[in-house]
């Protein structure tokens, strides 16, 4: 069982009056009730000497700042908080893990039909701390066969290669291309970067082939589609 550990004074002296824990909490007020504290306590179960649950969660929340950050920490690097160790570090990042894969749509059969409908089943990159640049591969009838993951980046930028993203698109026989990555800030407006390799990919699939469809760049509650903006074919770019 789980405690929290409440203190007062009487005289001088300091007394502890124990109160109920996150798991009584919950069957009492329901999981919505809870604090990501007293979640992750759960994850956690048992403390160590000196520390329990609840106060190993709310080191580990206060030395990675929040969820979303911790889900992009290494298990390594988790596991050396005090009272969490490898198995606990690994339960930790199975259920962050969880948690996003949650938040993405069912994979469908059905042919990808807008932007909007890029965004719906890839919006979980959103929550991601670094920029990824990915590419999906499509067959005649706009059906998804295989994502590639190009490149992962800092939180403001990701650097790629025109030859090397055509020549894995290549090795694939892709037929044809959606090319999308994330901004962590939020913000989908592309930069002028942005704009620059969207016209070089655009450019080198004529020249190849292999058609670019649309750059799709991802925000926490939109997205910004280079087609849909006249931009993908246009010398504005």
């Amino acid at each position: 069982m789980i405690f929290a550990l409440d203190q007062y004074a009487v005289n001088g002296r300091t007394h502890y009056l124990k109160t109920e824990g996150p798991r009584e909490r919950l069957q009492r007020s329901g999981i919505a009730a809870l604090s990501d504290a007293e979640l992750l306590a759960i994850i956690i179960s048992t403390g160590t000497s000196g520390a329990d649950a609840l106060l190993c969660a709310t080191e580990l929340l206060g030395r990675f700042g929040s969820l979303k950050s911790l889900k992009f920490r290494a298990i390594a690097e988790i596991s050396e908080v005090r009272g969490i160790g490898a198995a606990k570090a690994a339960r930790i990042a199975a259920a962050l893990e969880l948690a996003m894969r949650l938040r993405q749509p069912e994979a469908t059969s059905g042919s990808l039909r807008s932007s909007r409908e890029v965004f719906e089943r890839y919006r979980h990159l959103s929550l991601l701390e670094r920029e990824n640049f990915m590419a999906l591969l499509l067959n005649s009838k706009n059906r998804v066969t295989r994502e590639l993951k190009i490149a992962e980046g800092t939180t403001s930028s990701c650097v790629i290669s025109t030859r090397d993203i055509f020549s894995s698109l290549l090795r694939e026989d892709a037929q044809q291309v959606i090319f999308l990555h994330n901004h962590p800030s939020g913000d989908p407006e592309p930069s002028a970067e942005d704009r620059q390799i969207t016209k070089r990919l655009y450019d080198a699939g004529n020249i190849i082939g292999i058609p670019v469809l649309d750059h799709i760049i991802i925000g926490a509650n939109n997205h910004y589609s280079m087609r849909d903006n006249g931009l993908l074919h246009s010398a504005a770019i």
